[in-house]
């Protein structure tokens, strides 16, 4: 059985026709949870009594959930409107988002750092250039490129999917020549907790929509 543990003010995410709706924890109790009007790009979601929803939550230890919870009814305190929710239940812990990898098939954007522009400054940046995302997880990403990236090459990248942009910076570790492309293993630096929940959040959609498919 797996255990969740919800904290007061943490961030909670209501998933609703694909899309994702952002919220807090405002209070527990010991039959019922309190959210915020869940909100994606300005827009408060409508849920109805009895309805069933689906949830995502971070723990502090980055951890993500899954879960389902049914909604008691929308209150008002302070001139702050509220959904009260029955506590979760068919939780699934995802696994730790360095180990969760998914397959997927996207276009990129990446630059190939050039260690000279910090020596010369008038050096021309390397220009931006597309490459195939074949796979991603929260430590690294599997590329196809057309470019003959060498190992220990630095990429500044760029990952827009499904409204979530991430901007990374990354190291070459695998080559491997395949039909006139290169297959690329980079292994991400310097990710804060906020990029890699961005990350796992790309990782939790794509999985959530693999599982749809089959």
């Amino acid at each position: 059985m797996v255990k969740l543990k919800l904290g007061l003010n943490n961030r909670i995410e209501v998933i609703k026709n694909k899309e994702i709706y952002k919220s807090i924890v405002q209070d527990i109790r010991e039959k019922h949870i309190k959210i915020n009007i869940p909100v994606n790009k300005g827009e408060y979601l409508s849920l109805a009594m009895d309805e069933e929803i689906e949830l995502i939550y971070y723990d502090k230890e980055s951890s993500l959930f899954n879960f389902y919870c049914k909604v008691i009814d929308r209150v008002k305190e302070n001139n702050i409107s509220y959904y009260r929710l029955s506590l979760p239940y068919n939780i699934k812990k995802v696994q730790r988002r360095n180990f969760v990898r998914v397959n997927v098939l996207e276009f990129i954007r990446y630059i190939k750092e050039n260690k000279s522009l910090e020596k010369d400054k008038d050096k021309v940046e390397n220009p931006v250039k597309k490459a195939t995302l074949l796979d991603l997880s929260g430590g690294g990403m599997k590329i196809r490129a057309k470019e003959n990236l060498k190992k220990g090459d630095i990429l500044l990248v760029n990952i827009n999917y499904n409204d979530i942009k991430l901007d990374l910076k990354g190291r070459v570790v695998r080559v491997k020549e395949e039909n006139d492309n290169y297959l690329c293993g980079v292994s991400f630096l310097n990710i804060d907790n906020k990029t890699r929940e961005k990350i796992i959040k790309i990782v939790f959609i794509i999985l959530r929509r693999q599982s749809e498919l089959v």
